[in-house]
């Protein structure tokens, strides 16, 4: 897994490889302080988490269709924070 991982992280500059692990680190450690001091069970989401993942996907097939020869920024990054919210939970 470690190798597959630095093979990948091989195609990225070091700047965003290091930011991507930053920010890791940081929702690891927030979520983890949030589990500790509260009394909200989070894991019985799964039916929700479940589906908001196949949006997910649905709209990543559907971007790759309308979208294959154009870059866009803030569409890239508004799926990236509602990706990283998500698997947050």
């Amino acid at each position: 897994m470690a190798s597959m991982m630095g093979f990948m992280s091989s195609f990225y500059n070091t700047k965003s490889v290091l930011l991507c692990l930053g920010i890791t680190a940081l929702v690891c450690l927030s979520v983890t302080i949030f589990s500790f001091q509260s009394k909200i069970d989070v894991t019985s989401c799964q039916g929700i988490l479940f589906s908001l993942s196949m949006v997910m996907l649905l709209c990543a097939l559907t971007l790759s269709i309308v979208v294959p020869f154009g870059y866009v920024p803030w569409l890239h990054a508004i799926y990236a924070v509602i990706g990283a919210i998500l698997f947050t939970m």
